[in-house]
Formats: structure tokens, sequence, C-alpha cells
């Protein structure tokens, strides 16, 4: 949880105004694009929008985490996260509004990282006393610390790596094909 962390750090965990989905997807993706890094003329908001057209990005249990790929093969994983006090209707699989929205953009590069945070945020929600306890929030400040602690209990519990267990997994389906398993992974 890195790019929550240095959002964190950065100033990029902000209060959402606007009950409305649409205008809190576009305020995080304007945090997004102020950052020095992303290359000028970025339209990270539509980009956002055409994720949301095809899966909706909402978690359950009161998360989202919109996000976008995009084709820049050097550039770090970001994060920019809103809290809504009165929630969203994100239209989520739980119907639970979302009070937290963790925004991601994604170059090319950084998918594992990517899929890496995301699997942290996940298993840090699923502990109903911290989700339980996001809810109850009662300032920006206070949302702030319930992260910051979810981020501390993410860095304290090992993660295997996922490119490992990828090669494992192409080891076993292709028994003595051992060319094919590093054409695939080791390139």
């Amino acid at each position: 949880m890195k790019s929550l962390f240095a959002a964190l750090q950065e100033g990029r965990l902000v209060e959402l105004a606007s009950a409305d989905k649409v205008a809190s997807l576009e305020f995080l993706s304007n945090l997004i694009e102020a950052v020095p890094s992303i290359p000028p003329n970025t339209d990270f908001f539509r980009m956002v929008m055409e994720r949301e057209v095809q899966a909706n990005t909402a978690l359950g249990r009161a998360i989202a985490c919109p996000h976008a790929r995009v084709r820049q093969e050097n550039g770090d994983l970001l994060c920019t996260a809103g809290w809504s006090p009165i929630g969203i209707d994100y239209r989520a699989v739980d119907s639970l509004p979302v009070h937290l929205v963790c925004m991601y953009y994604v170059p090319s590069g950084e998918r594992g990282a990517f899929l890496k945070e995301i699997s942290s945020l996940s298993h840090a929600v699923e502990k109903e006393s911290s989700m339980a306890a996001l809810l109850r929030a009662s300032s920006l400040e206070e949302v702030r610390g319930h992260l910051l602690r979810w981020i501390a209990q993410a860095l304290e519990t090992p993660t295997p790596d996922t490119r490992a267990k990828m090669i494992q997994i192409a080891h076993r389906t292709s028994v003595g094909d051992t060319s094919r398993t590093n054409r695939i992974f080791f390139k």
C-alpha cells in the first residue's frame, strides 16, 4: 500500500463534498492530473470513466478503487483518496454506499504493484472492525489515522511474491518445457 501511503504523505486525501459518483471521480482525477510527473494533456478522468463503463470498481464494504491503466512504461503507481462522510451511490454489489474512494493511475510497468496494492487494501477491509471504525469517522484526520493503521498492518503482513507464483504455475503447466517458461517470464 505504498502508493496510498504516498498519497497520505503528499496531501492527496480529501473530503468529497459531493455524493455524486461522477463529480467525485472528476475531482479525484483532477488531483492525479495535477501531479507533476503526469504527462501534460492527460485526460485521466475520461480514462477512468471508460473503465467504469467496462466494470464497476466498487470492492464492496463501502470502498471503491477506480483506476485506469495508461500506456506509460516509466512512471510510478499513483493514488489519490477521497472520503465521503455521507456516502456515494456507487451501485456496489453489496448495495452499500461508498465512503472511501482510492483512485489509481496505473502505468503499464506497474500492473503488478497495483494488483498487490489492491489485494492488501482488500485484506485490510475484510476485518469488520476496521471498516466499522472508518464508517464511524467524523473527520478527515480520523480517516487518515485509520488508513495509516491499515497500511502499517499491511506492511507487517508478508505477501507472497506474485512473480514467483506465476513462474511456479507456468512450470507446472508446461512440464518438461522450460524454454516456454523462460520465454514467457524472463524476457
